[in-house]
């Protein structure tokens, strides 16, 4: 009684063409999925670089506005201790001037460090999000080459083993 060779034949030869096509499938599928997930990385770092950007600039406004704010205080300050006769440039209103002029110094250099601290997230998180990319890439890359090798092997076998009677 004779047997067929296991990839000889018609059928043999069929099954070994959709298994190739099925591992090319397989690889290119896994390349694009790393390449895919490497440019969404990149957008992201973008994004995040925008970010940054206008943290800072939110910070810069936000100062200014914190120092104009102190300056309203000052005036509000001086126009009271004025309306009660009180010498300005000297004592008691003048510390308090200079108190206020402090702290609020202080107040706009906190807002725009707060900023600065903010952004300097964002720029790691772009940074991040750009080496996540870069090994979704180089994953992508193996895992088809894995692919690709791993089913070479297998339609390598399988051919040897038809022909062998």
């Amino acid at each position: 009684m004779a047997t067929a060779p296991a990839g000889g034949g018609a059928g043999g030869a069929g099954f070994g063409a959709l298994m190739g096509a099925g591992i090319g499938f397989s690889a290119v599928s896994q390349y694009y999925q790393g390449k895919w997930a490497k440019q969404l990385a990149e957008y992201n770092a973008k994004v995040a670089s925008k970010q940054g950007e206008y943290a800072i600039q939110k910070g810069v406004e936000m100062g200014t506005r914190q120092r104009m704010a102190t300056g309203a205080l000052r005036g509000a300050q001086r126009t009271s201790f004025a309306g009660q006769n009180v010498l300005l440039d000297d004592g008691t209103a003048a510390e308090a001037e200079q108190q206020a002029a402090y702290w609020g110094e202080i107040d706009a250099l906190t807002v725009r460090n707060n900023a600065a601290l903010e952004a300097w997230g964002y720029k790691q998180s772009g940074v991040n999000s750009n080496i996540q990319g870069q090994m979704s890439y180089a994953q992508g890359i193996a895992g088809a080459t894995g692919t690709l090798l791993t089913g070479a092997g297998q339609l390598a076998y399988q051919s040897s083993s038809g022909t062998k009677k």
